[in-house]
């Protein structure tokens, strides 16, 4: 498995979660926290914002979503990017925005959040998740809900070994997507979970098409 590709590449992470909407249902469920009931409740947009003026900046998410009740913008981030704070906090804000037309009331935007998967170690302690909402300074209280900003540490989650036999779900799909040998993958086939195994064939699968690795 020398040349098996995980997804950690982005090319490999948006053709394992873009076109199986029964894994992005479980992602979005297990790890953000949403609770979407049918496949159908998803949809996966055109990844590219642009500008409403020539002189504006252009962005492409790695996966734009859109659900019932929110916007999600996925991110697979496996460099180190110095302004990548800024960036992401950027994309927020196109997602935010972009829907919202002229006269149109504000009571119509939508909770938006920002996942952010990082492949390198950025913030400081030894939690992978870092959560960050909109909150006053010194009581603490949350100003809306409307933000949400999410970033996991892939470096940072346990091994397979010492949690792959618990319920917990959101550390096997980030299991899932950080694992690149076969010995990984092969302890996450059997936890059980049955989206978790359907990943991991998927992987298999699409490490095979080679018109796909052709893009990598």
């Amino acid at each position: 498995m020398n040349d098996f590709v995980p997804a950690t590449n982005d090319v490999m992470f948006k053709a394992l979660f873009a076109t199986h909407l029964d894994l992005l249902k479980g992602f979005l469920n297990d790890v953000v926290g949403l609770s979407i009931e049918n496949d159908e409740d998803i949809t996966v947009l055109n990844p590219d914002i642009t500008p409403e003026l020539i002189s504006g900046k252009f962005v492409r998410l790695d996966l734009n979503i859109r659900t019932g009740e929110e916007k999600i913008n996925v991110e697979m981030q496996s460099y180190n990017d110095e302004h990548f704070d800024k960036r992401t906090l950027f994309y927020w804000a196109k997602m935010f925005t972009e829907d919202l037309k002229k006269g149109e009331d504000y009571s119509l935007l939508k909770r938006s959040i920002s996942v952010n998967l990082l492949n390198v170690n950025r913030f400081e302690g030894s939690d992978y998740l870092s959560e960050y909402t909109i909150m006053e300074k010194n009581r603490h209280t949350q100003l809306t809900d409307l933000f949400s900003m999410q970033f996991y540490e892939l470096q940072k989650i346990p091994s397979i070994d010492k949690s792959c036999a618990s319920d917990d779900n959101r550390l096997l799909w980030l299991q899932l997507i950080k694992a690149n040998q076969k010995e990984m993958l092969d302890m996450l086939q059997q936890t059980g979970n049955t989206l978790i195994q359907k990943g991991v064939d998927t992987l298999y699968h699409l490490n095979a098409d080679e018109e796909l690795k052709e893009k990598i």
